[in-house]
């Protein structure tokens, strides 16, 4: 009698232990497809731009020169859009100067200087592509007035498009 209550709870041990290593495996599992789902939405490339100052500290008639930057981060991009929103109220863009061998695109929407609303948007093309690092452009702006702001990026109508079109910004 004692014997066969022992076999009975060994048998109970040994099913709540195999039901836990079970559990187990579906938690590891579950997270293994998880993880895939995750990563399956996650930009196969990741490329940047950047403001080479984001805030600002300004008396009336400094000129101040922003360098605009793009990183492709290894990944072959062509066409590049940049929408820079700025404190209209504290300065005014002056001038845009490209650098290197960029292609200005001169369209509507795609090229503008708004100095009441704040804004300017350059698209540029670069032959042959970049897969790096490389300048932009600089703008250079004039204060208005002493006082503090802050120069944003729009990522929404900012864009980097690889050979394929395909967006490769950071959003």
């Amino acid at each position: 009698m004692i014997f066969l209550k022992l076999i009975i709870v060994l048998t109970y041990s040994m099913n709540n232990h195999f039901t836990k290593i079970k559990q187990i495996r579906y938690k590891a599992l579950a997270f293994g497809v998880l993880t895939v789902f995750l990563l399956g939405f996650t930009p196969a490339y990741a490329s940047t731009f950047k403001v080479s100052q984001e805030n600002l500290v300004v008396k009336k008639g400094d000129v101040i020169k922003l360098v605009v930057s793009v990183d492709s981060r290894n990944n072959k991009n062509y066409t590049f859009k940049s929408s820079i929103k700025f404190p209209a109220d504290l300065v005014s863009v002056h001038s845009w100067q490209w650098n290197d061998s960029w292609m200005p695109i001169v369209v509507a929407g795609y090229d503008s200087i708004d100095n009441v609303n704040g804004s300017i948007v350059r698209t540029g093309g670069y032959p042959g592509g970049i897969i790096s690092q490389k300048e932009f452009g600089v703008i250079t702006f004039i204060a208005k007035k002493d006082g503090k702001g802050v120069i944003t990026l729009n990522g929404g109508d900012s864009f980097i498009l690889n050979a394929d079109g395909e967006d490769t910004l950071i959003k």
